[in-house]
């Protein structure tokens, strides 16, 4: 598939509501990994938005 578009399953939508306290959409969640990818290239250039979706849901399902 392609690295810029995420799955937001349950670990995603619950890293993201523990983050900010909103329950998002999945359109949403999409959006704000869109927008924190752009951010995090800075320090990270090979940051992507699969990268990302895969290291909070490592976190996430560790932390259940």
């Amino acid at each position: 598939g392609n690295d810029n578009l995420i799955k937001p399953d349950r670990h995603i939508r619950n890293f993201i509501l523990q983050a900010s306290g909103d329950l998002v959409t999945m359109d949403r969640a999409q959006r704000i990994f869109e927008e924190c990818v752009v951010k995090l290239k800075k320090c990270h250039p090979n940051m992507t938005a699969r990268l990302l979706d895969h290291e909070i849901w490592k976190y996430m399902s560790n932390n259940e």
